[in-house]
């Protein structure tokens, strides 16, 4: 994990964020929101909030008494309780890639992603001592039927790796069989060991499918990251400031049906894509107003004490150039100084999450080792303040004692910076060395052991299911 700056980056006033959230709370009251899965509506009447056929119109006071609910902080379970990690703690909890159907290779050329590439981004993920859970759809395997992919996803994910894991949502059918597979591993343990991603359908509303997967979550106890993706000009107002106010205003009404329905279920709220490319009516990923968003509805999760997701690391760059180098670590440095609690597509992204890249997963990996460098903790002693350093003078640093002593714990060695002078004939080529350390480090994967009675228990659902080992 990595730990969030002293002081958290505040893009705009306390008056601006009253006026954001008192917007979002009158959009939900007069305009209303759409809820298309009839659980999901049935607790609003439960409620008592207005309902008018599937639109449903909260008071201001109930989304805020619902919202109260939500806890600030809980544990993302991993099979192996060593692995446990705390969302809303102060740190930042990273997370590979999400959602692509494609691989691309360094020349940015896309190809089918297949079930032997979830396999290996599994891997790396476990691999990787930076990263701390497992994406579901790290890449989604097009060699598999779909009606298969979920629970073979999810085996994989408990096979390769045994850090926490997030689970299917496309279908509530589907989010009930990956949970209940995930559960077959936590050798009895009980609370939040699943975490479900559940879009919004912008603007303002929840499909059904999505909407029945978030009960589903629910009603198994456990936790869901809320995510609508509105696009500036596109599903979203032009303006960043309306673009926030709808997504906000979705998140909220999402996350009151979570806690209306079950007091204090642990939550996330979070944002996708926002920015644009109104040329060709396609998403902004790495944009400037990516970051923005990001700023902003950080800010907003800090207001209403919920822990927050971020969208990281990702870029509109097809292949890893410079291009895709500055937008990643523009937004991942804005997921950091924010205050994200978890970080999305921190490893992998290109294309606009449209593909994943071996080698630029590893490139990822210097972005975050460099900011987990940069969000160290510091302590201003007297050992570090080299205060007797001064009344010896010494005409070079390079080669005293007290050097010697700390150069390998506060300075940070590049993974791709050649300790070499400049050669020629041998200028080193980034891309390259990043597949380079890729297949070093699947060469080096060593998997995560499994008692014989879980993968028993495992194979034993798979097979009740209809799935051939």
């Amino acid at each position: 994990m990595l730990q969030h700056p002293l002081n958290l980056f505040k893009k705009i006033s306390e008056d601006d964020m009253d006026a954001l959230v008192n917007g979002a709370l009158e959009i939900l009251n007069t305009a209303g929101y759409d809820v298309f899965a009839p659980s999901a509506l049935a607790v609003l009447e439960e409620k008592g909030v207005r309902v008018e056929g599937n639109r449903a119109f909260p008071t201001p006071e109930f989304i805020m008494e619902q919202l109260a609910q939500a806890p600030a902080q809980f544990t993302w379970m991993a099979r192996n309780p060593e692995r446990d990690v705390e969302i809303g703690n102060g740190s930042m909890v990273l997370t590979p890639a999400y959602g692509s159907s494609f691989v691309a290779d360094a020349q940015g050329v896309r190809r089918n992603a297949l079930m032997e590439d979830y396999v290996r981004f599994t891997q790396l993920t476990q691999a990787i001592e930076d990263i701390d859970g497992c994406s579901f759809i790290v890449v989604e395997p097009q060699d598999i039927p779909v009606e298969e992919r979920a629970l073979r996803m999810t085996r994989a994910m408990l096979d390769y790796s045994d850090k926490p894991v997030m689970g299917a949502v496309m279908t509530p059918e589907e989010a009930d069989a990956s949970i209940e597979l995930v559960r077959r591993a936590m050798g009895g343990r009980e609370g939040a060991f699943v975490l479900g991603n559940i879009n919004g359908n912008s603007p303002l509303s929840l499909e059904k499918n999505m909407g029945e997967s978030m009960m589903t979550y629910v009603r198994h106890g456990q936790a869901i990251y809320f995510t609508p993706s509105a696009n500036m000009g596109i599903v979203g107002p032009v303006t960043p400031e309306g673009t926030c106010c709808f997504l906000l205003a979705e998140i909220m009404m999402a996350l009151a049906i979570v806690q209306a329905a079950s007091p204090g279920h642990p939550v996330i709220m979070g944002t996708g894509s926002f920015g644009t490319d109104l040329r060709n009516a396609s998403t902004g990923y790495g944009r400037a107003e990516h970051v923005l968003g990001t700023l902003i509805m950080a800010q907003a999760a800090q207001r209403l004490n919920i822990p927050y997701r971020c969208t990281a690391s990702v870029t509109g760059s097809c292949y890893t150039d410079a291009r895709s180098g500055y937008e990643s670590m523009e937004t991942a440095l804005a997921g950091w100084m924010a205050g994200a609690s978890l970080a999305v597509h921190c490893f992998g992204i290109l294309d606009n999450i449209s593909s994943v890249g071996y080698e630029k997963f590893m490139l990822d990996l210097e972005i975050w080792r460099n900011l987990k460098s940069i969000g160290r903790t510091m302590e201003f002693n007297r050992e570090n303040l080299a205060l007797d350093l001064a009344l010896e003078r010494p005409a070079m640093f390079l080669a005293h004692p007290h050097t010697m002593k700390h150069f390998k714990e506060v300075i940070y060695q590049p993974m791709f910076a050649v300790a070499k002078p400049y050669d020629p004939e041998k200028i080193p080529n980034v891309t390259e060395m990043a597949a380079d350390l890729c297949m070093k480090t699947l060469a080096a994967y060593e998997k995560p052991a499994m008692d014989a009675e879980t993968a028993n228990a495992l194979d034993d659902y798979m097979i009740s299911k209809g799935l051939t080992l």
